[in-house]
C-alpha cells in the first residue's frame, strides 16, 4: 500500500506522553439556534471557512499528539512558502546548536614584523547571516569591529592586498534572493569594505581588494572572528527584550523567522551544508537537514521536497520547488519546542511582534499564539502553537492554503484566524471524555474527564444489557482544577501534601492562614498511587507529575487581584521553592488568566489587576518554560443504579453548560461481577478525523466487542489511561486492545505502550490486540524496537499491507481454536477496512484464521501454556465483524483459548 493512503508522510515515533490527556478541545462545537436544534460541529465550523476554493492542508492537535482536533489533507504536500523557515532553522539548531557561533577568520599571508605584514591579509567569511541591519545597527558593524581587533593586536600596515574567500552575505536585505549567486557573490563587496574598515582603523593597506573563490585561504591564522564577540542590536524591527543578546545562531534566527528574512535563511541552508559536509550549497544543506529530520528528529521525510532554506523555491525556477504536509509541520514544531526550548522565541507571537504581530488579537490570543507565517503568490500558511486562553493547553497547528492560479492572501489569513479564534471560543460545550468504566466493590463506577469550569453538569445516558439509553445520572462536579506539581525531588515518596495560600494581594497578607478579607489556606494530600509519566523538560527540569485536588474559595471576592502561592510539603515541613499562579475574581469564580511556571530555587509574583489585566510583577515570559505548578481539569465520577451482577451496560456522556448540550461521547462498556478479568482497551484514535468516519463525532468499538464477551465480567478503559497508571494491566488476567487503522499515523503502538505490554505478557498476562495496520505500522514502517516487539513479544509476523481475497470474508482453519464459526465477515459497522494485514506466526505462532479463498494469514496465536502467558493478534478489527453471533462466537473462543477457567482470577479493579 502506498504511503499516502496509509497515512503518509508517515508519522514519527512518539516519545512517552507527558500529561494527559486529560483534555479534549472539541470535537465538535455546537452553537444553539432558535429553534434549539444544534448548528454546527467544529469540524463543519472550519470546514465552512476553509469553503474558499483553495486547496488546503491543515491539522490541528493537542500537545501530545492523542487528540486531533481538525484536519483536512493533513499529509498532502504542498508548497509552503515561508514555513520552509521552520525546518532550516530547526535543522541548524539540531546540527549546529544554538549557541552556534558564526565565524570569520583572518590569515597573513606573508611575512608579518613590527606591525608591517609584507603580503597579503586573507579573510574566510563563513557565511556570517548577521551583516545586516535586521541584526545590528550597520551592517559595516562586524567588519569595522574586527578591523578595530586586528588594530588592538598590532597591526599597522599590510603592503599586498586584502583578498576575501569563503562565502559573504553583506547588508542582505529581507527579499534578496541570493539561492543562486556564487560564494564571490559579495565577497568582492565586502573586501571593499573591509579595506575602508581597516584604514578607519588606523591600518593602512597599500594593495587592493580583491574577492576571491574557496574557502581554503594561503597563510597563518593570525585571528578569528565569533559573531557572538558582538551583540543584537536592532533599531529597524526592535523587537521588545531581546536587545544586548550575543549574536548566536539562535539570536539570529529571531529575525530570520519573525521578519521571514529570506536571504538569511538561504544562507544560512548554505552554512549547514558547509558545516556538514564541506559544500556550501543549498543542496547540501538540505541533505544534512533531511538526515537529521528522519534520524535524530525522527521526522518522516520520505515525501517532502527541500528545494531552498527560505521558501521562495515553487519548482518555477532551477529549483525544485519546496512541498511539505500540515501534519509535517505540526511534527516539526511539536519536537522543536519539547527538544530546543529557544527555538519558538524566534517564531512571531500574535498580536504582539512579527509577521503575526497585528493578527489574532481577539479571543484571548494576543500573545498566545507563535507560529511562522508563509505568503507566495499561490501560498498562504501559517504553522506553530496556541497557549489556549482558556485551558493553557497547548495546541500544535499548520495551516497550507495552494492556488494555482493565484491566492487571496486577504481571505486565506482570515479564515485561518477564524479557525484558531473560533477553537479558543469555543470550549463549551464540548464532547466529555470518558476515562475508564469499571468494576469496584460500590459497583460499576464511571470515571470522566471535566474539561473546564463553565459546565454546568455531565451527564452518563447508560444501557442494560443491549437495550435503548433510557437512563441517566449525573456526574458531581468537583472543585475545577487539579494541582500540578513538578519538582527537583526524584520521587512523589517524598512528599505528604501540596499545601498552598491564597490571599487578597490588596491586604498584602500571604501567610497560611491567613484571616484578612479574600485569604485562606488549603492543604490536600497527593495522590498516594504514585507519580504520573514523568515529564524531563531541558536542563534537567525534573522528575514526577503529581496530582492532588483542590477545593477553591467559594466566598464572596472583591474585584482585586488574587493570587495563589503553591509550596510543596514533606513530612518535614515546607520545601523552600515557593511557586505562584495568579487568577483574577468574578464573582465567586476563580478565573484562570493563565499558566504561570518557574525553575526550581526561583520565587516570583504575578499580578493583575481586573480591570486591565496590567502585569504588576515578573515579565510574561517567564511562564514559557512550562515546568513548576499546573492548574488543570479533574475527573468526575458516578455508580450506575440498578446494575446487577452479571449485567452489562453501555455508558456514554453528555456535557452541558446550561444552555447549550454537547453530543455524545464514545460509548464503553463494562459487565458487573465480583472481579473483572478482561479489560478493554480502546486505542481507536484514527477513526475520529478519517475519511471512512461514518457517524462523524463518536464511536462505540468498544460497545461491540463487549456485547461480544458473553458472560465474563469487564471492564473498559481509553489507553491512554493506561498509559498513565490510572488503569494498571496487572489488575486482569486478559487484556483485549483495541484498534481500527491505527498504523503510521496516529500510531498502533508507542514505545510507552510496547513496554507496558512487554512487561504485562512477562509477568504471565493474556493478550489479543486487533487492528487493520499493526504489522505495516511496526514492521514495514518501524524502527528495531517495533519490529522486536512485534515478533518477539507479539509473536507475529507481518507478510503483506493487503489480502489477495476479493471480500471482507474470513475463513478459520480448521482444527484449531476458530472452527467451526459461521459468518465472519469483518464488512460491516462504522470503518471501512481497506487494507487488513496479512500475518504469520513467528517464535512458535501459528496462523489461526485465514481471508476467504487464501492462505492468507489473517490471524495469528500463541500460548506458552494453558496456565501461563499468550495473545492472539488479528490483522482486522474484531469490532467490525459484521454478525453479532459470529463475533460473539469469535470472542467467545479466543477468550477460551487464553482465559481458561482454571486460570486464577484477577485482582480486580483498583481505584486511583
Amino acid at each position: 500500500m502506498l504511503a499516502a493512503i496509509n497515512g503518509g508522510p508517515l508519522f514519527a515515533r512518539w516519545r512517552l506522553v507527558v500529561l494527559k490527556h486529560l483534555l479534549v478541545l472539541a470535537a465538535a462545537l455546537f452553537c444553539m439556534m432558535g429553534n434549539g436544534a444544534f448548528a454546527q460541529t467544529l469540524t463543519q465550523e472550519i470546514d465552512a471557512l476553509l469553503n474558499d476554493g483553495n486547496t488546503w492542508g491543515v491539522l490541528i492537535q493537542s500537545d501530545d499528539a492523542m487528540v486531533t482536533y481538525y484536519q483536512k489533507n493533513k499529509d498532502s504536500e504542498l508548497t509552503p512558502a515561508s514555513n520552509t523557515k521552520m525546518v532550516t532553522t530547526a535543522a541548524a539548531f539540531g546540527l549546529l546548536g544554538p549557541d552556534h557561533a558564526f565565524e570569520t577568520r583572518v590569515y597573513a599571508n606573508g611575512t608579518l614584523s613590527g606591525g608591517t605584514l609584507t603580503g597579503d591579509l586573507n579573510l574566510v567569511v563563513e557565511h556570517d547571516i548577521t551583516w545586516n541591519t535586521y541584526c545590528l545597527n550597520s551592517s559595516d558593524q562586524a567588519l569595522d569591529y574586527l578591523a578595530q581587533q586586528l588594530r588592538a593586536k598590532g597591526l599597522q600596515t599590510v603592503t599586498g592586498n586584502v583578498n576575501v574567500y569563503g562565502a559573504s552575505f553583506y547588508a542582505i536585505g529581507q527579499f534578496d534572493d541570493v539561492r543562486f549567486s556564487a560564494p564571490t557573490y559579495q565577497n568582492q563587496t565586502v573586501a571593499d569594505v573591509f579595506r575602508t574598515s581597516l584604514s578607519q582603523a588606523g591600518i593602512t593597506v597599500s594593495g587592493s581588494a580583491v574577492g576571491r573563490t574557496g574557502f581554503s585561504a594561503p597563510g597563518t591564522l593570525y585571528h578569528t572572528h565569533l559573531s557572538t564577540e558582538l551583540l543584537y542590536d536592532n533599531e529597524e524591527t526592535n523587537h521588545a527584550g531581546l536587545d544586548e543578546m550575543p549574536l548566536t545562531l539562535a539570536t539570529a534566527c529571531i529575525d530570520l523567522n519573525r521578519v521571514s528574512h529570506n536571504a538569511m535563511a538561504d544562507a544560512l541552508l548554505m552554512h549547514i551544508g558547509y558545516k556538514i559536509s564541506g559544500s556550501s550549497t543549498l543542496d547540501a544543506g538540505a541533505a544534512a537537514a533531511l538526515d537529521w529530520l528522519e534520524n535524530s528528529a525522527g521526522i518522516d521525510t520520505q515525501d517532502i521536497t527541500y528545494g531552498d532554506g527560505s521558501g521562495l523555491a515553487r519548482g518555477a525556477d532551477s529549483r525544485p520547488g519546496n512541498q511539505f504536509s500540515a501534519e509535517f509541520f505540526v511534527q516539526l514544531v511539536r519536537y522543536m519546542t519539547t527538544n530546543y526550548a529557544g527555538w519558538d522565541t524566534s517564531l512571531a507571537i500574535s498580536c504582539k511582534d512579527g509577521t503575526v504581530g497585528s493578527r489574532l488579537c481577539s479571543a484571548g490570543l494576543s500573545g498566545r499564539v507563535h507560529a511562522k507565517s508563509g505568503t507566495l503568490y499561490t501560498t498562504v500558511a501559517l504553522s506553530g502553537y496556541m497557549d489556549h486562553p482558556l485551558s493553557g493547553e497547548r495546541l500544535f497547528f499548520s495551516f497550507l492554503a495552494n492556488n494555482s492560479s493565484g491566492i487571496n492572501s486577504t481571505t486565506a489569513r482570515a479564515a485561518m484566524d477564524s479557525a484558531l479564534t473560533t477553537i479558543a471560543n469555543g470550549f463549551v460545550p464540548v464532547i466529555p471524555t470518558i476515562s475508564h468504566v469499571a468494576n469496584t466493590p460500590a459497583g460499576l463506577e464511571i470515571h470522566a474527564v471535566q474539561q473546564f469550569t463553565g459546565l454546568t453538569s455531565l451527564t452518563a445516558e447508560y444501557s442494560i444489557n443491549g437495550g435503548p439509553f433510557s437512563g441517566s445520572i449525573p456526574l458531581a462536579l468537583p472543585a475545577p482544577y487539579l494541582i500540578q506539581t513538578r519538582s527537583g525531588q526524584p520521587n512523589v515518596a517524598d512528599y505528604s501534601e501540596v499545601q498552598g495560600t491564597w490571599a487578597d494581594t490588596s491586604a498584602n497578607t500571604e501567610a497560611p492562614g491567613a484571616t484578612s478579607s479574600g485569604g485562606g489556606r488549603w492543604a490536600v494530600p497527593i495522590d498516594a498511587g504514585g507519580p504520573d509519566i514523568a515529564r524531563f523538560t531541558p536542563g534537567g527540569m525534573a522528575a514526577g507529575l503529581y496530582e492532588a485536588d483542590v477545593t477553591t474559595y467559594g466566598g464572596t471576592l472583591s474585584d482585586n487581584a488574587h493570587r495563589i502561592t503553591v509550596r510543596i510539603n514533606d513530612a518535614n515541613g515546607l520545601r523552600a521553592r515557593p511557586m505562584d499562579l495568579s487568577f483574577e475574581t468574578t464573582g465567586d469564580v476563580w478565573a484562570p488568566l493563565g499558566l504561570f511556571a518557574f525553575a526550581p530555587g526561583q520565587s516570583h509574583s504575578i499580578e493583575f489587576d481586573n480591570a486591565t489585566q496590567a502585569n504588576h510583577g515578573s515579565s510574561l515570559n517567564s511562564r514559557m518554560s512550562m515546568a513548576g505548578v499546573r492548574f488543570v481539569p479533574v475527573t468526575a465520577k458516578a455508580l450506575v443504579p440498578g446494575v446487577q451482577p452479571g449485567d452489562r451496560v453501555d455508558v456514554r456522556l453528555v456535557a452541558s453548560n446550561g444552555t447549550q448540550s454537547s453530543p455524545s461521547s464514545d460509548t464503553f462498556s463494562a459487565r458487573r461481577g465480583t472481579a473483572a478479568r478482561i479489560l478493554l482497551v480502546d486505542g481507536n484514535d484514527r477513526w475520529r478525523g478519517q475519511s471512512e468516519n461514518t457517524s462523524g463525532t463518536s464511536h462505540d468499538f468498544v460497545a461491540r466487542v463487549g456485547a461480544a464477551i458473553a458472560s465474563e465480567p469487564f471492564d473498559s478503559a481509553e489507553h491512554w489511561a493506561v498509559l498513565r497508571g490510572h488503569v494498571p494491566l496487572a489488575a486482569y488476567d486478559l487484556v483485549i486492545w483495541l484498534l481500527g487503522e491505527e498504523s503510521t499515523q496516529d500510531e498502533s503502538f508507542s514505545d510507552a505502550e510496547q513496554a507496558l505490554l512487554t512487561t504485562y505478557l512477562a509477568n504471565g498476562g493474556r493478550l489479543i490486540v486487533s487492528g487493520a495496520e499493526v504489522g505495516w505500522d511496526l514492521e514495514a514502517q518501524g524502527t528495531a524496537t517495533d519490529l522486536a516487539f512485534l515478533r518477539d513479544v507479539l509473536r507475529t509476523d507481518y507478510v503483506a499491507d493487503d489480502t489477495t481475497s476479493s471480500g471482507s470474508a474470513l475463513t478459520p482453519r480448521s482444527g484449531d481454536i476458530f472452527a467451526g464459526i459461521d459468518g465472519l465477515d469483518y464488512g460491516g459497522g462504522a470503518m471501512t477496512i481497506n487494507y487488513p494485514d496479512v500475518l504469520a506466526g513467528t517464535g512458535g505462532s501459528r496462523v489461526v484464521l485465514d481471508y476467504a479463498g487464501t492462505s492468507e494469514g489473517a490471524a495469528v496465536a500463541w500460548r506458552q501454556d494453558p496456565a501461563g502467558p499468550g495473545a492472539i493478534v488479528f490483522g482486522f478489527p474484531v469490532s467490525m465483524i459484521s454478525s453479532l453471533s459470529a463475533r460473539t462466537a469469535l470472542m467467545s473462543a479466543a477468550i477460551g483459548y487464553l482465559l481458561p477457567a482454571s486460570a486464577p482470577a484477577g485482582s480486580g479493579w483498583v481505584l486511583y
